[in-house]
């Protein structure tokens, strides 16, 4: 009887110990983003290559935004830690992914519309949620971007680019294959 009771007994401690291991392991502080290097730039556009499957603006589920790619020789590199980057150097020619089209688009910024939530401490995510399909409006694509960083409404105007275009941009290097570029400025 007395071995049931120590079998019990070593069991319940084995799960105890286990529950507090898991629920240590969850308190940790995990980074939801991964910090990539950012380098502010003024580049060259050599060759675009636009997302063709946008058959299904203003249908399909927000998700369905364009993904297009471009060749750009960086022309001057203004600031960043790009030392020790690999290809990131004045005259090189590197491969990039624009977060928001290489085409004319729109960026609106809305402010978070103020919720109850369950928890006051729950901080507002200013990563952009495409929820929506994103629309065309006179030929620009339309991204509207909730966030906790305006106060009101802005817009912000992205002409596109072409071959031969000069613009300054920051772009965001996580690896050789995934650098990406989202609000840009032309250069005349």
């Amino acid at each position: 009887m007395k071995q049931k009771h120590y079998l019990v007994f070593e069991i319940v401690a084995i799960c105890i110990i286990l529950i507090s291991g898991c629920i240590q392991e969850n308190q940790t502080a995990k980074p939801d983003i991964m910090q990539c290097p950012t380098i502010n730039l003024e580049a060259t556009v050599i060759s675009l290559s636009p997302d063709t499957n946008i058959e299904c603006e203003n249908k399909c589920p927000g998700y369905q935004y364009p993904k297009d790619t471009g060749v750009i020789r960086i022309d001057k590199i203004i600031s960043g830690n790009y030392q020790k980057l690999k290809g990131i150097e004045e005259g090189s020619e590197i491969t990039i992914e624009f977060d928001y089209s290489s085409r004319p688009a729109k960026i609106r910024m809305i402010p978070v519309s103020e919720e109850p939530s369950n928890s006051p401490e729950e901080p507002v995510s200013h990563v952009p949620t495409f929820a929506e399909p994103i629309p065309r409006e006179n030929g620009y694509f339309i991204y509207n971007i909730e966030t906790n960083l305006v106060g009101e409404e802005t817009e912000i105007i992205l002409p596109g680019l072409e071959v031969g275009s000069k613009f300054r941009a920051t772009i965001n290097y996580c690896s050789p294959d995934m650098i990406s570029v989202g609000k840009y400025e032309p250069i005349s």
